[in-house]
């Protein structure tokens, strides 16, 4: 038996995963058509979207105070993290659909992190 999700199931899963550090449970929920942009760069096919969870995941430790507000397709989930020494803030806007995320547009701060963000996430990159 298939069993089918609703947009809103989509998002909380997105989110269960996401506090439990989950890159499979992350990728499990995404459309095959995912496109996550970033601060740094905008990754649009399957492959390269799973990759960028799966660094993220690996590059973003102690995530705490995960919230997320939704509404119809859309969901905001903000989130707290350790990324090296820096304490971090972030917003995952999400666009759901049918089949899944769709979309997920990520807000980080603070800005002189950024440096530091892209090195973790860089060496945490699949290889």
């Amino acid at each position: 038996m298939i069993k089918f999700m609703t947009d809103k199931q989509f998002a909380r899963q997105y989110l269960e995963a996401l506090r439990l550090g989950d890159a499979r449970a992350i990728i499990s929920v995404l459309a095959d058509d995912v496109k996550f942009v970033s601060p740094f760069s905008v990754w649009n096919t399957r492959q390269t979207v799973e990759a960028a969870c799966t660094a993220r995941t690996r590059a973003f430790g102690d995530l705490e105070g995960v919230t997320a507000v939704e509404h119809g397709g859309d969901a905001f989930v903000r989130w707290r993290a350790k990324v090296g020494t820096r304490d971090v803030e972030g917003v995952d806007v999400l666009s759901t659909g049918t089949d899944g995320v769709r979309t997920i547009d990520v807000f980080l701060r603070p800005a002189d992190a950024l440096d530091e963000v892209y090195a973790a996430m860089t060496a945490a990159w699949p290889r």
